[in-house]
This record gives structure tokens, sequence and C-alpha cells, in this order.
């Protein structure tokens, strides 16, 4: 049975839901800020009461109408619902780069961030909302004309109650909005819908023609007197931390096979941005970290290109969401099945390695640490640090079980990459060399942060340092006259970024052109 309901109780009843249930973020940082300890505070949070649902209650005179007034209610109270979760649990800032990181979240990705938490918060906060848009008819003015002058008196009525309420608390509500700027973008789903205008906006100036660089590439002087085929793998992880490698000085043993293949371990590195969508594109790019957007890296080739160019077979395996873009010119596989850990990189690839005839780059893009799920990214046999948070629920687990589940995807890339370099010791016919760089760091509940994305001026360290590590076999160093004692003392405290991974990759393998910089190189030859 459907009930009858006039448009105005519908647009207002709406209006106050969103306002104040599906807003518990807004209010939540507004109690914090002012603590409610003087008649002025009071004042604040009076008109803020009334200036946020006659926002939306302008909004809704302007977009509701028959035929998909109830459509444009159910999208806006789903986009509310799912963002204000992840902004109250997980403190995740809606805004273009986050937008971008939703695009790009594949299914294995959404799945593991559908946990009970969600489906309880989501549950409590719709039923109200759906069960409301399926049981009452809207009733509209029969006359268009009258209809739309109604909703104009109704808007200048909203636009005289916001002007009441600033009046109520004009001095608050202009210091507080101009010492805590964000408040506004925890507005939902406004910050959807203007955050994904800004993405939108972004992208719609990305040049349609791909600019080449490095067109003058070519193998510099030590190939002439190189003897064997070179083999570069550069493994990619995920959400890595530098600080808990043991190689980098974590007081917990994370990395008990590679601290006994003579590897060289940078210890302060630095991502250029605090999402895999965002920090993926910059690790391959030639811009520097002061010019560097993602949508500057897709207009231009990037490192996989320059190598293409100049002779070498180049390969990208994913065990990831994709290569953001990065591998688009070049051979790309995705090996990614639902909940796969990152040993499937390694199924093939000591055949594959013997099987080279030609000077190759590997790339095997890891899912590492990806969380939240870090208890599904480990076989059990790394189940070493217990208890754990076998949860995607993390910010409900303990903070020292996270931490061991955390660390035990840390155990687990030390042995992937072990068993990388081991292959690559198994041929010596070949000229190799590991490179493992991640992405991005991750947060473990600091600060209240879980996860990543948080904007890269705000984003707190350990969302951005990151590991670098290097093995060289004997051979590479050789032909390419690498002094590796001399690399052991002189780059692994050197501060350095993704801007440098470019000139590093093209300086160690003797790659000339112009777009290289020898400043940026950490191998500095």
């Amino acid at each position: 049975m459907k009930i009858s309901v006039n448009r105005h109780l519908f647009i207002w009843f709406f209006s106050l839901y969103f306002a104040y249930f599906l807003n518990i973020p807004f209010w939540h940082q507004i109690l914090d800020i002012i603590k409610l300890s003087s008649v002025a505070d009071l004042a604040y949070l009076l008109s803020a009461s009334i200036i946020l649902p006659s926002i939306f209650a302008i909004l809704f005179y302007l977009f509701i109408f028959p035929y998909f007034g109830k459509f444009i209610i159910f999208l806006m109270t789903f986009i509310a619902v799912f963002s204000t979760y992840h902004m109250h649990y997980f403190k995740v800032e809606i805004n273009a780069d986050m937008i971008r990181n939703v695009l790009h979240t594949d299914f294995h990705e959404a799945f593991d961030l559908l946990n009970v938490s969600f489906f309880l918060w989501f549950s409590t906060l719709v039923l109200l909302p759906f069960l409301s848009l399926y049981f009452c008819k809207i009733h509209y003015h029969a006359h268009f004309l009258k209809e739309i002058k109604s909703r104009l008196i109704s808007i200048l009525l909203c636009i005289s109650l916001i002007g009441c309420a600033f009046g109520i608390s004009y001095k608050n509500i202009i210091v507080i909005h101009r010492n805590h700027r964000n408040l506004t973008g925890l507005v939902t789903p406004l910050n959807c819908f203007y955050s994904l205008g800004k993405y939108i906006r972004k992208q719609h100036l990305i040049k349609k023609t791909i600019t080449p660089i490095a067109e003058d590439a070519s193998r510099g002087a030590l190939w002439k007197t190189v003897s064997k085929k070179t083999l570069l793998i550069i493994v990619v992880g995920e959400a890595a931390r530098s600080d808990h490698f043991s190689l980098n000085g974590y007081l917990r043993e994370t990395n008990p096979l590679l601290k006994t293949k003579n590897v060289i371990s940078l210890k302060e590195v630095f991502s250029c941005d605090t999402s895999t969508a965002a920090a993926l594109p910059g690790i391959f790019s030639k811009l520097s970290q002061r010019d560097y957007s993602p949508e500057k890296a897709a207009e231009e080739e990037n490192l996989l290109d320059v190598l293409q160019r100049v002779g070498f077979l180049v390969y990208w395996k994913d065990n990831n969401s994709s290569s953001k873009g990065v591998a688009s010119r070049v051979r790309e596989e995705n090996v990614r099945d639902l909940n796969q850990n990152d040993d499937i990189l390694l199924k093939g690839l000591d055949e594959y390695v013997k099987s080279l005839k030609e000077d190759t780059v590997l790339i095997l893009h890891q899912l590492g640490s990806h969380g939240p799920s870090y208890y599904k990214r480990y076989p059990s046999e790394f189940n070493i640090f217990t208890p754990t948070c076998n949860s995607s629920e993390i910010q409900s687990c303990q903070k020292d079980h996270l931490i061991n589940t955390y660390d035990n995807t840390i155990l687990y890339t030390d042995y992937i990459l072990t068993k990388i370099i081991e292959v690559l010791e198994k041929n010596p016919q070949l000229n190799t060399v590991m490179m493992y760089i991640s992405d991005h760091g991750q947060s473990l509940g600091e600060y209240g942060l879980y996860l990543h994305g948080t904007p890269y001026v705000v984003a707190p360290k350990e969302q951005i340092h990151i590991p670098w590590i290097i093995w060289l076999s004997d051979n590479f160093a050789k032909e390419f006259h690498v002094n590796k004692e001399h690399l052991l003392k002189s780059i692994t405290t050197r501060k350095c970024a993704h801007e440098n991974f470019f000139h590093s990759v093209l300086g160690l393998l003797n790659i000339d052109t112009e777009e290289y910089k020898k400043d940026m190189d950490i191998f500095g030859k």
C-alpha cells in the first residue's frame, strides 16, 4: 500500500535525514572542535544544525521531480552511507584522488571491504529511507508552473533560514571554517559529487595523444663489451612500509632470508603519492616530485617505453588490480585470482628465465601487503607473528594483533623476493638484477588512520616511507662496472624517492639519453 506524501514533507524529511544521520563524520568533527564549553559554541552548533538541512532542502527542491526524484534520493543515500562508513572508521578523506582510487578498484579489492561492520552500518542507515521510498507516493502540484513557483518560494525561505542562522553565529562560523577548511569536505554526499567533478575535469584535460620521451635513447659504451644477455626484474610492492623491514632497522626479524643475500636496502625512500592509482605511474615516470601528477604522467611515455625502444623485451606480470596504464604499450598479463597469494608470480619463473634469448625487463606487481584483509595475503605457514587480526574490520582489532598480521605480509614478501633472487642465482648465463620498490606505505592506526590515500601534503610518514631493495649478480656488477661494496656504503642512507627510479634504472643499464639526470641516479656511475 502506497502512502501519499506531500513533496514538501518528503523533501524536508530527507533533508533532515541527510543532514543529521548521514553526516556523522561532519558532526563528530564539529563536536571535537567546539567542545560545547560556551554560549558561542552552542550558537555555532545551532547555526550549523539549521544551515546544513537547509542546503540539502535547496538541492532537493532543485532536483527532486516526478519520475526520477526517488532514484536521485536512492543514489545519494547509497553514496552517502558508503562514504561515511570509510570516513568514520578509516578516516578517509573524499577528494579527487580518492575518487580515482575508487574508480580503479577492482572486484577483488571491493570484496575485501565488505564485512559485518559495513553491513550493519549500511542496513542501519538505509533501512528507514529505503522503506520511505518504497511505501511513499510523492504528491506534486498538478500544474507545472505552480509547482515551480512553490519551489522557488521554498528555496527563498531556505536561503532566509541560512541567512538567519549565519547571523546567529557569523563570527564563530568564519573563524572555525577558516581554521578548519576540511569541514565542508566532510559533508556527504556533496563531497563525493564535487570530487567526482574535479576528477572528471582533470581527466578531460589529459591529452589524448601520448608524448614520446627519450627518443634519442641508445645503449651506452659499456654494451660494446657485454657478453651475456641481461635480465632486470622489477618487483613493485604494495602498501609496504620501510619501518617494518628489519633490513632497515625494525627490531622484529621480518627479513630473515633477504639478510643472507647481500642485498642493498635504501632506508630513506619516499613515494610520490599515497595510493596505487596515483603512485604506480610515478615510479616509472621521468617527472620530478615537484612536477608530478598522475594526469601529467598519463600524457607521456615512461621508463618502460624507453627500455623497449632500446631493444629490451618488456613484460609486466600483475597480481594486483592493474598497471594503471603504465604497461599499456608493452606486454601485460594479469594473473590475479580471488585472494591469490604472490607465489603465483613465482610460477614458471625459473623456466622463463632459463629460456631467455634477449635482454629483458620483467616487472612483477605484487598484491603484497594490500589491506584491509592482511591475513589473506600470505599462506598459513607464514603466520609466524601471533595472535593476528583475522578480519577486514581492522579498526576493531587490537593494535598489536594488527601489526602482527601486517608483519606476516612483510615476512612473506621477504620469502618471495628471496625466491626470485635464488632463481637468478641459478642462471649465471645472464647478467641479472632484482629491484624491489613499494608504491606507497600504510597506516596501521597511527593518529587514528588506517590504510592509505591521505592527501600527500598532510600524509603521515607511515604512508610515504617505503622500501627500495636491490640485488645485483656478480656477472652484472662486473660487466656494468658496479662496485657493490661502494654502493652498500654510499647509497643505503641516501634520501631519495620515486622520482629517482627512472634515472637510476637508465644509469644502471647504461642507457644514454638527454632525459637522464646523473644527480637523480642513486648509482651515480
